[in-house]
């Protein structure tokens, strides 16, 4: 068992502060931020000194697949100007793998929003295509995460060290393709599509 004595878990709290300044630095959130304490230890910190901390309980994601299913909605719904009749919902699939070999496999779905995750005046069409593509690099990057851990610490692995990234990368690569600046996929959205294999992840864990 875990000796939380000398933890640094009692000398810090959640590092919203740290958090935040980072998605700022990659130009993903606006400067507004939370109100939030501070801690000479930030959250990454314990997590680094405490990885080497092996569970019988601990699981690691192997593999991930996305499906696409159009959706047709039975009422109109409306968000700010746009109004959704259709939607298209990603599916994930997510397998894991305990230590002792063990395999399951959890299932997640969110619908892909456009309108609600990115409000914009481009085509509703063009963000949903942006949202389906963001989706299966997502997927691959689940596939080839390399933590393990509970759900909820895999979870925050990505979001903070492999999403922001993606995010970024994206962005650039439709930037360099319209060979102008672009609007950006906003981090809602981000977030938004990687709540499916995250829910996945939660449902494969039981």
């Amino acid at each position: 068992m875990l000796d939380l004595g000398q933890s640094p878990v009692r000398e810090s709290r959640w590092p919203v502060n740290g958090f935040f300044s980072s998605l700022r630095r990659r130009g993903l959130c606006a400067a507004a931020r939370p109100r939030a304490v501070r801690g000479d230890v930030g959250w990454i910190d314990i997590v680094e000194r405490t990885q080497n901390v092996t569970r019988r309980t601990d699981v690691k994601p192997i593999g991930a697949a996305l499906y696409l299913i159009p959706v047709r909605t039975r009422v109109p719904l409306k968000f700010g100007k746009e109004i959704l009749h259709s939607v298209v919902c990603a599916r994930a699939c997510v397998r894991v793998r305990d230590h002792a070999g063990r395999t399951a496999v959890g299932w997640g779905e969110t619908p892909l929003s456009a309108q609600w995750v990115w409000p914009s005046m481009l085509a509703e069409s063009d963000r949903r295509a942006e949202l389906q593509g963001f989706c299966q690099t997502l997927a691959r990057a689940w596939a080839d995460l390399a933590v393990s851990g509970h759900p909820v610490e895999i979870g925050h692995a990505f979001q903070y060290d492999v999403l922001p990234d993606l995010l970024m990368q994206a962005n650039a690569e439709r930037a360099a393709a319209a060979g102008a600046e672009v609007e950006r996929m906003p981090w809602l959205a981000a977030l938004v599509c990687c709540s499916a294999f995250d829910i996945a992840l939660h449902d494969a864990y039981g």
